[in-house]
C-alpha cells in the first residue's frame, strides 16, 4: 500500500513538472532595424591594424534575404607551407528585398558563422566577417534574413 501512494505521488510530481515545462512560454526577443556597418582592415604579415588609415568602415545595405547555406570556403592563407584555412560560411544570394531603418522585428534565430560571403551576381561577390539573424516583421510578418549588426534588441 505504501509503495503504490509513493509511486503514484512520484508519478504525479514528475507528471506536473512535465505539464509546466511544457507550457512555458518562451520570449521572442524584440529588435529594430538599424544600419549595419563592418570594419576591414588589410590582412598579412605586414600590415598591422593599428595603422593609422588601414581601416576601412563599409555601411551595409539594409536587405532581407529569404534563405541562405552554410559552405566551408577557404579564407585566410596560413604562412609558410600551412595552405589556406577553411571556414564555415553563410552565403547569401542577390540583393534580397530592401529592409527599412527603424522597422520593428522579432529575433527568431541566429546563423552559426562568422563569415558572409554576398553573392551580388554571378560575377560580384564580397566577404564580411559578420553573421546573420533571422527576423520577423513586427507590422508585416514577413521573415527572413539579415546582417546580425543590422539588428539591435531592444527587449
Amino acid at each position: 500500500m505504501k509503495k503504490n501512494s509513493l509511486f503514484l505521488l512520484i508519478f504525479g510530481f514528475s507528471i506536473m513538472i512535465l505539464l509546466l515545462a511544457c507550457s512555458a512560454e518562451s520570449k521572442m526577443l524584440k529588435g529594430e532595424i538599424v544600419q549595419a556597418v563592418v570594419v576591414s582592415a588589410p590582412q598579412g604579415a605586414f600590415n598591422s591594424k593599428e595603422k593609422e588609415g588601414q581601416t576601412i568602415e563599409r555601411e551595409l545595405p539594409s536587405v532581407l534575404w529569404a534563405s541562405f547555406q552554410y559552405d566551408m570556403l577557404n579564407n585566410r592563407y596560413v604562412g609558410g607551407s600551412g595552405g589556406a584555412q577553411r571556414e564555415e560560411f553563410c552565403v547569401v544570394s542577390g540583393n534580397g528585398n530592401g529592409l527599412d531603418i527603424g522597422t520593428e522585428v522579432y529575433i527568431v534565430d541566429e546563423a552559426r558563422c562568422l563569415w558572409v560571403l554576398h553573392q551580388v551576381d554571378d560575377e560580384n561577390s564580397n566577404r564580411y566577417n559578420i553573421s546573420i539573424t533571422k527576423v520577423r516583421s513586427v507590422e508585416t510578418g514577413k521573415e527572413g534574413w539579415t546582417w546580425s549588426k543590422s539588428v539591435k534588441i531592444v527587449d
